[in-house]
């Protein structure tokens, strides 16, 4: 019987052995795979990341653009030829608070330029400065920064600390 007996142990070993390869191989399939895929992952955030960043300095542009915009405004410069451009452009890259903050600030400045003599009453001024501040504070906000306090803004700006309070 013992020639006859079939020895099972060696076949064991090595469907033991094949199985642990094969273990080996899946588990290293998989860490490759979970790797590809992490790498995807992070190329696609750095890619989204790289998106936000330019939007928010076109953003940041358009922003220096029109308070710069508002500011020759507000001194009585000739805007006719700039001013269409940056509407457009304001429209296209603001958020709502911004271009409805616009909005109040060219409706106030139409209603006081039709109406006054061309000299600009401390209430008007006063009322300007505080339009121009609320855009500021909108773009600021749009940008992910907190604004500086208004007295502070309205003083570098206009060089007046006291007209653009209240």
């Amino acid at each position: 019987m013992t020639d006859s007996h079939v020895n099972l142990v060696a076949p064991g070993a090595t469907l033991v052995a094949a199985s642990l390869a094969g273990l080996v191989a899946l588990s290293a399939t998989q860490s490759v795979q979970a790797r590809r895929h992490e790498e995807a992952t992070r190329l696609i955030q750095a890619r989204r990341d790289r998106d936000q960043d330019a939007a928010r300095r076109r953003r940041e542009q358009v922003y220096e653009d029109l308070l710069a915009h508002m500011t020759r405004q507000f001194t009585g410069e000739n805007l006719s030829s700039a001013d269409a451009p940056l509407r457009a452009r304001i429209s296209t890259w603001g958020n709502g608070e911004v271009i409805a903050a616009v909005g109040q600030f060219n409706a106030a400045a139409l209603e006081i330029a039709t109406r006054s003599d061309g000299v600009l009453q401390p209430a008007d001024k006063a009322r300007i400065m505080r339009l121009y501040y609320a855009v500021y504070a909108a773009a600021q906000a749009d940008l992910n920064r907190d604004a500086p306090p208004q007295d502070v803004v309205l003083g570098m700006v206009f060089d007046d600390y006291a007209s653009g309070q209240g």
